[in-house]
C-alpha cells in the first residue's frame, strides 16, 4: 500500500484529525518498539500496555494485516511522515462547539458525517464559547452558522419590532 491508501485506511478508523494524530502516534510507538527494541511484541500485546484509549486499540486491531505488512524497519519512519504531510493536506471540515464534547458525543458524531456527508471525511472539532445553542462549520473556505446567537444576530431589529409591539400591547 502507499500512503494514500494507509491514510485512507487510517481515515475510516477515525472521526477527527486528532483521533488520526493520535493513532498515528501509537502506531509508530508500536513500529519503534517492533523494528528497534528487543520487545518485539506482537500488536495486540503492544496495545494492552501502550499509552492509548480502548478505542483507538480497537480501531488499530481492525486494520487489515495488508497495512501493517507496509511498513518495514526501513520505510517505517519516511512513511509516516508522508502520512503525515498528507494528511496536513486533506480537506477537514472546521466543526465549532460550545462546550468541549465528550467522546461518545464525537463518536456520534463521526458516525452522522461519514454516513450523511462523507466517508472519508476527517472532522476537526474547535471549541467556541461565543456560540449559543447551536453550532459552525467551516468547510472549503466557506463559514455556516447555525447558532442562537447568529440567529437572533441576523434578525434583532425583527425581533425588537415583535417584543415592542407586545410591551406596547400585552
Amino acid at each position: 500500500m502507499d500512503e494514500k491508501e494507509l491514510l485512507t485506511q487510517l481515515v475510516t478508523v477515525s472521526y477527527t484529525k486528532t483521533d488520526l494524530t493520535r493513532k498515528l502516534r501509537v502506531l509508530r510507538e508500536f513500529l519503534e518498539q517492533k523494528y528497534y527494541s528487543r520487545g518485539g511484541q506482537t500488536l495486540a500485546d503492544f496495545l494492552k500496555v501502550a499509552n492509548c484509549t480502548k478505542e483507538d486499540a480497537s480501531a488499530l486491531l481492525s486494520l487489515k494485516s495488508e497495512f501493517y505488512k507496509s511498513f518495514t524497519k526501513y520505510n517505517s519512519y519516511p512513511l509516516l511522515n508522508k502520512i503525515n504531510r498528507l494528511l496536513n493536506k486533506e480537506e477537514i471540515i472546521h466543526v465549532y462547539l460550545p462546550y468541549e464534547m465528550e467522546d461518545a458525543e464525537k463518536e456520534k458524531l463521526g458516525i452522522w458525517f461519514k454516513k450523511n456527508v462523507n466517508n472519508k471525511v476527517i472532522l476537526e472539532l474547535i471549541v467556541d464559547p461565543s456560540l449559543i445553542l447551536g453550532c459552525a462549520f467551516a468547510y472549503k473556505g466557506v463559514y455556516h452558522n447555525f447558532s442562537l446567537k447568529f440567529f437572533i444576530n441576523s434578525y434583532r431589529q425583527d425581533i425588537r419590532k415583535l417584543l415592542d409591539r407586545y410591551a406596547q400591547n400585552p
